[in-house]
């Protein structure tokens, strides 16, 4: 690996390397900025990072533009390539870290608007078991509905069968156990725990959702699928092996670090955060 991508680590697991000076350095000032961790919230992202060169470092202090293997590249990735490096696998690519920035403020300020001005409600979908966790975690700080186990095909498209079982899952919560047999109650747990495990982040929508944030669109193919049949408009985290045009809001960076993934979601949920409290301010005024 060249010097300029050998790295370090901060106490807090922050990785450094030359390079992200050297982007820094010839990065504009004149970049315009979004919604993405304003004055109001930094609950994710641990810091207020309040200048569009600030979240670059950011970006790329947690990984977020190291792409896949210089051989898995989809050629529709090519604009937001930047150079590639020899890893310890081979050779890989780097993503271009402020073309990274200006596709996450995309999808922020498109979340933002979404929420404030149409009262949107979004869906994170992630059934890759690595991730999963993470984007669970994320989901849940900003109050958004998630589905994060086995994607159960129709959930979009049949909505009214996926709102019934969403139903029975709200009325086996209120069960008396007490009033049934041992195996009765048994049976009913048993049928609980299965829907809460398919259902239970999405237990509190009360329509089909506005939006979803896809991490992995070859892990969660089906979902995609079935927004772009109902037009739900979708963010998706996107490598250098992704095709961005599967989305409507790519948003470029490594899929496949927990510390990047956490900046990139991070930054979408909370921009959530952000909205959720500009709509409750605005009603409480």
């Amino acid at each position: 690996m060249s010097d300029t991508l050998a790295s370090t680590k901060t106490d807090d697991g922050v990785v450094t390397t030359p390079l992200i000076q050297t982007i820094l350095t010839t990065t504009k000032d004149n970049l315009s900025d979004g919604h993405w961790i304003t004055s109001e919230t930094s609950s994710i992202n641990n810091k207020l990072l309040l200048t569009p060169k600030q979240k670059i470092s950011r970006l790329c202090q947690t990984g977020c533009q190291f792409g896949s293997k210089v051989q898995n590249l989809n050629q529709k990735m090519l604009p937001f390539i930047f150079t590639e490096f020899n890893g310890s696998g081979g050779a890989y690519h780097l993503l271009d870290a402020v073309q990274i920035y200006k596709k996450l403020e995309i999808a922020c300020n498109k979340i933002y608007s979404m929420i404030v001005e149409e009262s949107a409600n979004v869906l994170f979908i992630c059934t890759n078991s690595k991730s999963a966790p993470l984007i669970e975690e994320l989901a849940k700080i900003s109050d958004s509905a998630y589905l994060t186990n086995r994607w159960c095909g129709g959930t979009l498209t049949n909505w009214k069968v996926t709102q019934g079982r969403i139903n029975t899952l709200r009325i086996l919560e209120q069960e008396d156990f007490s009033k049934f047999s041992k195996k009765e109650a048994s049976d009913i747990k048993k049928k609980l725990s299965d829907l809460d495990n398919r259902f239970g982040g999405v237990k509190n929508l009360q329509k089909q959702p506005d939006l979803v944030i896809i991490i992995d669109q070859v892990a969660d193919k089906t979902a995609i699928q079935e927004a772009r049949k109902l037009n739900i408009p979708i963010i998706g985290i996107i490598d250098s092996s992704g095709d961005p045009d599967l989305v409507d809001y790519p948003v470029i960076g490594n899929k496949s670090g927990l510390l990047a993934l956490k900046t990139l979601v991070g930054a979408l949920a909370d921009t959530i955060i952000t909205a959720n409290n500009h709509v409750k301010e605005k009603a409480q005024s």
